[in-house]
């Protein structure tokens, strides 16, 4: 499509137009639900966390993995795993589908993409606790940071985009949402 083809910014039909963004309402937290299995006498499945990513804390102390689950039965949950010991530490409870865990400049905070949700996860690693979420969309995988921890850029497959977020530390939380610019793909 020609640029001059495409809609205004800030029509129902612009590039934000999931029901996270439409319509300028409020954000809502929200998980999608798996579509349910088409084969009503399928055999029974063995749980499968599915390990797929990782991510270590700055001392190399503490390993933290993705257990994204598989298409039918999303996980929810990034394991904390004691590098010393090889020991599963605990299960922290993040978004369906966590896709990557990333550092964040300063160390302290994890932040955790969820494909299936509409929220980044975001983990404080002296804690091994949620200490919060970032709004952003459904389908969002790779992220990135400014080199000063103020900024963040994360794909989303869903929108065929690169999101811009502006992130504040205060108080011992990170938070952030989601800078409307154009550009990338308008």
């Amino acid at each position: 499509m020609k640029p001059e083809q495409r809609a205004p910014i800030g029509t129902r039909f612009d590039r934000l137009t999931s029901e996270v963004w439409r319509y300028r309402q409020p954000f809502q937290r929200r998980d999608l639900q798996p579509v349910p299995a088409n084969n009503p006498h399928a055999e029974p499945q063995p749980v499968r966390d599915r390990p797929e990513r990782l991510a270590l804390i700055a001392d190399g102390t503490k390993l933290y993995v993705t257990l994204a689950g598989t298409e039918a039965v999303p996980g929810h949950e990034l394991a904390v795993i004691d590098v010393a010991t090889e020991a599963l530490v605990k299960r922290i409870p993040v978004g369906q589908r966590p896709y990557l865990p990333v550092l964040h400049p300063d160390g302290r905070f994890l932040v955790v993409t969820n494909e299936r949700s509409n929220y980044a996860t975001v983990i404080d690693t002296h804690t091994d606790t949620v200490s919060g979420e970032v709004p952003v969309d459904y389908y969002c995988q790779g992220m990135a940071f400014s080199r000063d921890g103020k900024r963040a850029w994360i794909a989303n497959r869903y929108l065929d985009q690169v999101l811009q977020v502006d992130l504040q530390t205060q108080d011992n939380r990170l938070t952030g949402h989601v800078v409307q610019v154009g550009g990338f793909d308008d």
